[in-house]
């Protein structure tokens, strides 16, 4: 009778193991993770290009304090921001299986002529550029390869998404550029809206400032750095309009002033943007003597121009 016990235990102790077991998983096998295909200091890019059958682009920077620029195509003012984003995808790169370790047959996968040319060069002169070659014929992988060595390899379709980039994505949209600890005055008019902003208490740090909206006076930095804000981060959601090539056809219904000490404390810079509607609920903008013109959408225009009547108190 121990011993029928006994067993009956053992029994039971084995179907709870198993049960624990298979709920944990410890019978499914263990997935590999993908290989990084790539890793370096992204501080120390100097250099990016993207090539497809669709684009043309090279961004430069002479150091890594220094903003990136177009190089191709010239004049388009670049966004630092969206540059590094995107080296930080390239960096992400996971390479999900080899195929060959030379570059034997490379018109088969469509890596002779390849449809995407992505590159990175450092300070130290290295160079990285990856090519995509075909999707792969049962699945929306692609085949790839480094330029500078032998093997190709295969990418995922999300990978080569993040890398395939238009002018627009990597141009700077924001038609104002400021740094609110130098700023000292500002003022926006829009088709019968308008207020004026002006610091009136200078402090070491900038959260401690006073300022003054319209008629209110001593109105806290947290305010005052929601109403610049929204002017700050207005954007345009289409392609950068050069200065040349768009006439305004109303008179100018939005006006900007903005005000910023130099770094120095000892001049001022003074710059002043117009809008015109394009009767298409947009607002047409450029800063004076500016290159651009930049569409806005009159939603946002109007939500900087309301902003200060929004929840201030004395």
């Amino acid at each position: 009778m121990k011993r029928l016990i006994l067993t009956l235990g053992c029994v039971v102790a084995l179907v709870i193991a198993f049960i624990y077991a298979k709920d944990n998983n410890f019978f499914r096998k263990v997935k590999e993770k993908p290989v990084p295909l790539i890793t370096f200091d992204i501080q120390q890019s100097v250099s990016v290009g993207i090539k497809t059958n669709k684009t043309d682009i090279v961004l430069t920077r002479t150091s890594k304090d220094q903003p990136w620029t177009f190089d191709q195509p010239k004049g388009i003012p670049a966004s630092s921001d969206a540059v590094n984003y995107w080296l930080s995808d390239y960096v992400r790169l996971e390479n999900i299986g080899k195929v060959s370790d030379t570059d034997q047959d490379l018109a088969t996968f469509g890596l002779l002529r390849p449809v995407g040319s992505f590159y990175v060069a450092l300070s130290d002169g290295t160079k990285h550029t990856l090519l995509l070659g075909d999707e792969l014929p049962t699945s929306t992988e692609m085949y790839a390869k480094w330029a500078e060595q032998p093997g190709i390899f295969k990418i995922g379709p999300k990978d080569a998404h993040r890398l395939d980039k238009s002018v627009f994505d990597l141009s700077d949209k924001a038609p104002v550029h400021l740094k609110f600890e130098r700023v000292t005055n500002a003022s926006l008019s829009w088709r019968g809206i308008s207020w004026t902003i002006q610091k009136t208490k200078d402090a070491k740090s900038v959260f401690d400032t006073k300022w003054k909206v319209n008629d209110q006076t001593n109105v806290e930095y947290v305010v005052a750095a929601e109403i610049i804000g929204k002017v700050a981060f207005l954007s345009t959601a289409e392609s950068l309009i050069p200065i040349d090539q768009y006439e305004p056809k109303t008179a100018p219904d939005l006006s900007f002033m903005l005000t910023q000490a130099n770094a120095d404390g000892s001049e001022k810079d003074v710059k002043s943007y117009t809008g015109y509607s394009d009767g298409e609920g947009n607002t047409i903008l450029h800063e004076k003597d500016g290159a651009f013109w930049y569409k806005i959408k009159d939603y946002a225009i109007k939500d900087a121009a309301n902003q200060p009547f929004q929840g201030m108190t004395e």
